[in-house]
């Protein structure tokens, strides 16, 4: 049961917490952070949403994420993609 409950608490804390927070790129041009936790599929269409015309990725990095839950540690992957958007031709 105690297993379960951090298998829970842990897929809580992962999940669907997408994050964006509008930034100025390297290009000096309005871009986009996105905090994909383990959903990078989920960033990949974010980005799409937020540039419709297209967009590059000038900067992945994906982590390892450690959460104490109690007296236990439970572990997963955490990403953020920076996104500039292209302009339209």
């Amino acid at each position: 049961m105690k297993n379960l409950t951090i298998a829970i608490a842990f897929t809580f804390l992962l999940s669907g917490c997408l994050t964006v927070t509008e930034v100025t790129g390297p290009s000096g041009k309005r871009a986009y952070a996105l905090n994909c936790n383990d959903d990078v599929a989920g960033c990949y269409k974010k980005a799409g949403e937020l540039c419709p015309n297209g967009y590059v990725v000038p900067q992945q990095v994906t982590g390892t994420v450690a959460v104490p839950i109690g007296r236990s540690i439970a572990m997963g992957s955490d990403t953020t993609m920076l996104v500039e958007c292209k302009s339209p031709q």
